[in-house]
């Protein structure tokens, strides 16, 4: 009875709306343990869980190197993950088919401590830089915090910060969010939760209020689980702006965090993996082969953990952000260029391995006689007739790989009086970057300065 009492409990699947299954669910709990006449499995001791370290292995995706740890032990199906505020410890919630709590996991790979089998049922967990562990209570809408790394916890009552159908939780710098999914509203502190106000679904253009997190510049993300959208704030919830959910591609997102450098991860359960942005959310790349993707956190390295039903916990390295800042000129001697750039903050988790720097002969500026240079170099067709038509893309005329730590190359022997488009890759043990481009116009009457 038990144990099939806080397996139902545990969390659906998210091809249901977040808000009504959470409450759903802990309706079920509640009657359940009435007619068991149990206290309820949070209130039965835990066995410690186990670990075992991190390892590599394959994975079904594209952009994303992965390494899968069973990381607890019977942690059968965990729920939130979060990241102290040093780097060194993850924590993970969840429940075991005994009861629910969070898993203090010290050096990222070692479970030294199970924490708080007094918290109910604690969903998406988050830490602040200050050094508090924040819990969301799926059980009765509490909010549970600790300043000492998950050792002792004081809650915060449903009814003093406006908490109904709790969905996640961020904190930074005495700001404090939490999403509610029974009238699609936030709670938000400005005083580390010693006063709350609450922000409603028509002022942030929320839909189906899920994960929440807040960047370094104090900016907060309310992922929407119903439009794919993500609601933003950049003055502690007074005013909000759209990331519209056609624009992100989202299918039932979920949970959401901020890396270092600003790149953005989501949890998309219905799609089956991640979403992730490196220029604020306007662009987004993709990942599935998750079982069920949940909760998500990002350490300082921008290394990625997402907890999944499948594989427990996954450790995450992906490709680098694009190069930033990339400008081309003409040399001073005749068919050379200098390219120099700025190497994306984001790297990904992983340290970039190689820089390519390519000059491509640009078809759509000088079309007849770039076009004439294609055929004879690329086809060897040097007494051919007129150019049949235009390549479907421009053709690399000079490639070359320059050293990581390297901002600035210069390339010669470019076709005099011909644009030119100018790209920079950048690649770490993952992949490849999307590529970032200038084109450099040639001089007026052909020449290459």
């Amino acid at each position: 009875m038990t144990s099939s009492f806080c397996e139902a409990r545990r969390r659906p699947s998210y091809g249901e709306n977040v808000k009504t299954t959470y409450r759903a669910m802990a309706i079920i709990a509640a009657a359940t343990a009435v007619t068991a006449g149990l206290s309820g499995c949070i209130d039965q001791a835990a066995p410690n869980p186990t670990v075992e370290p991190l390892h590599s292995t394959s994975f079904p995706s594209v952009g994303y190197g992965f390494s899968i740890a069973d990381v607890v032990e019977g942690l059968d199906q965990p729920t939130g993950v979060a990241v102290s505020a040093d780097g060194s410890r993850l924590f993970v919630s969840g429940g075991n088919g005994a009861a629910s709590g969070i898993a203090r996991l010290d050096d990222k790979t070692d479970a030294v401590a199970w924490l708080g089998a007094e918290l109910g049922d604690p969903g998406l967990i988050a830490t602040s830089p200050g050094g508090g562990v924040y819990a969301v209570d799926q059980h009765d809408d509490d909010l549970h915090v600790s300043a000492d790394q998950g050792e002792t916890w004081t809650s915060i009552p449903a009814a003093t910060g406006g908490f109904a159908g709790s969905q996640a939780v961020a904190a930074r710098d005495g700001l404090v969010v939490v999403t509610n999914g029974d009238d699609d509203s936030v709670s938000i502190s400005v005083d580390t939760g010693a006063t709350w106000r609450r922000v409603d679904a028509s002022t942030g253009s929320f839909a189906g209020v899920a994960g929440v997190a807040i960047d370094d510049d104090g900016r907060i993300l309310v992922v929407d689980s119903q439009d794919g959208g993500i609601s933003t704030s950049a003055d502690q919830g007074t005013t909000w702006q759209k990331i519209d959910g056609a624009q992100t591609g989202f299918t039932s997102p979920l949970a959401i965090a901020v890396g270092p450098h600003g790149e953005i991860v989501v949890t998309d359960p219905g799609a089956g993996g991640l979403a992730r942005s490196v220029d604020g959310g306007q662009t987004w790349t993709s990942t599935s082969g998750f079982e069920n993707a949940f909760g998500v956190a990002i350490d300082g390295e921008g290394l990625v953990y997402v907890t999944d039903d499948q594989f427990s916990l996954v450790k995450l390295a992906a490709v680098p952000g694009p190069p930033q800042d990339v400008t081309a000129r003409w040399g001073e001697e005749p068919g050379s260029v200098t390219v120099s750039w700025r190497p994306n903050a984001v790297t990904g988790g992983a340290a970039v391995t190689e820089q390519m720097v390519s000059v491509l002969l640009d078809p759509s500026a000088d079309q007849e006689k770039s076009l004439g240079f294609v055929r004879e170099r690329d086809r060897d067709l040097k007494d051919s007739a007129e150019p049949e038509a235009t390549p479907s893309a421009p053709v690399v005329q000079w490639d070359s790989t320059v050293e990581p730590d390297v901002d600035e190359t210069s390339v010669t022997g470019i076709t005099p009086g011909m644009d030119v488009l100018v790209t920079v890759t950048v690649t770490n043990s993952v992949g490849a970057s999307v590529p970032t481009s200038v084109r450099l116009t040639s001089t007026p009457g052909g020449g290459d300065r």
